[in-house]
């Protein structure tokens, strides 16, 4: 998704707000994957980072109708959307909804939406 989001916006900007959800990513799967054999982490790594590419290079070998970019970055988006939901949803299991709207973890995922969205926005 990453990828094809990068290559149909093809902005700095898009590409450094997909690069601090990564980053958010890799903590969650550096938390996730630390009681794991060595051989299976490596595996997970080794598709994360490959998945990016391979999603670009889709999107550049089946150019999509420019009317279908803006859907297709907002099933992005939601697919980001819905991640950052279930994982802190899993980060914080058992706190009532309101506790973990007010958490630091639900404060920092709602600057770094605004930021996508302005950075889109801001390209667009």
């Amino acid at each position: 998704m990453e990828g094809a989001a990068i290559a149909l916006a093809g902005s700095a900007a898009v590409a450094l707000a997909l690069a601090m959800h990564a980053f958010g990513e890799g903590l969650a799967t550096g938390t996730l994957l630390g009681g794991q054999s060595r051989r299976r982490v490596a595996g997970w790594l080794a598709l994360m980072c490959i998945s990016p590419v391979i999603g670009a290079a889709a999107a550049d070998a089946f150019p999509f109708p420019a009317a279908a970019e803006p859907v297709l970055l907002a099933v992005a988006a939601g697919v980001l959307a819905q991640a950052a939901r279930v994982s802190l949803r899993a980060a914080f299991r058992g706190l009532r909804p309101t506790q973990l709207l007010l958490s630091r973890p639900a404060a920092t995922t709602m600057m770094a939406a605004l930021v996508t969205v302005l950075a889109v926005h801001g390209v667009g």
